[in-house]
């Protein structure tokens, strides 16, 4: 019978021009998945998050940038698993996923740093669309109002877009955007 691996995982959250993790988030996430890590409890920590915003705020993946900032802090990098295709929830989902099994690991435990109402969000869609179980390791974030009405709308939209086939238009809109490339013709969208 294999080894199950237990994997820490954290998403991609917001960055500050140029490359700077933004401390209302990305660096909360970061500092709350280092704390967890020294708990010796894990044996390798996913980061997953692609290029998500434009180039003058973001030149490399978001996991990159997470990952030498926890390096710097302790973390071997060869315990760390890098998934660099994704910008949102459903693509952080699917691309760690196949961060996994590129890498040789088949059998593992999910345990994910993220704000807690984020929490929420993959739970479901983590069962829904790839019938995992996850654990969340939350993380305490200052959030304006308009911030969480924002995310408990997330948390609708991902009831209602189980696996997020609703959203592929709009995130190949989103990733030619991000890339520069002119909008499709109405009927390739």
């Amino acid at each position: 019978m294999p080894r199950t691996t237990k994997v820490l995982v954290i998403f991609g959250w917001p960055i500050l021009p140029v490359d700077r993790l933004d401390p209302r988030s990305s660096l909360l996430v970061c500092k709350h998945a280092l704390l967890v890590w020294e708990t010796g409890a894990y044996d390798k920590l996913l980061i997953s998050g692609g290029r998500f915003m434009i180039s003058l705020i973001q030149t490399r993946p978001w996991s990159e940038i997470a990952a030498d900032w926890l390096a710097r802090h302790g973390i071997p990098r060869d315990c760390l698993i890098l998934e660099t295709k994704s910008f949102d929830t459903y693509g952080n989902l699917r691309y760690s996923l196949e961060a996994l099994r590129d890498a040789g690991i088949h059998s593992f435990e999910l345990s994910i740093c993220t704000y807690w109402v984020h929490g929420i969000r993959i739970r479901h869609t983590a069962k829904a669309a790839h019938g995992l179980t996850v654990q969340i390791q939350p993380v305490w974030m200052p959030l304006t109002w308009r911030e969480r009405l924002t995310q408990w709308l997330f948390v609708i939209y991902h009831y209602i877009d189980r696996d997020g086939r609703l959203y592929a238009k709009r995130r190949r809109i989103r990733e030619r955007k991000r890339l520069g490339l002119p909008s499709p013709p109405p009927n390739e969208a």
